[in-house]
């Protein structure tokens, strides 16, 4: 089958220099690699990779980690300042939680019995 079709995408370009270096040291051309992107969605019949809305504990983490690491930049009389914002306690964080609608599994479903044992 020829290859007469083409794929067109914008993205940024310190992207696409950086993933164009990792292709040239694995050996293959920026359209060897889209073909074989294309060939595995074909054959996994979906992205070859999983991709998923982060559950509470995640986005909390990721919020948390956020928090510790954000900084306010700003340049008054031309000297640059970094602020950091003071870190929640965990008695906050926790206070603003929304309860958790995500179904748990019975960690003791598959537990064998217990023996009683003699002493």
């Amino acid at each position: 089958m020829s290859k007469t079709a083409t794929v067109r995408a914008r993205i940024e370009p310190e992207l696409k220099e950086t993933v164009e270096n990792i292709f040239q040291q694995l050996g293959l051309t920026t359209t060897e690699a889209i073909i074989l992107f294309y060939k595995q969605v074909q054959l996994q019949r979906g992205l070859p990779f999983e991709v998923k809305i982060p559950n509470q504990i995640t986005r909390m983490t990721l919020e948390k980690t956020e928090d510790m690491f954000r900084q306010l930049v700003h340049k008054p009389d031309d000297k640059l300042m970094i602020e950091c914002y003071p870190k929640k306690s965990l008695l906050e964080v926790l206070s603003n939680l929304e309860p958790l609608e995500e179904d748990f599994p019975d960690i003791e479903q598959d537990l064998l019995p217990l023996d009683d044992i003699e002493i």
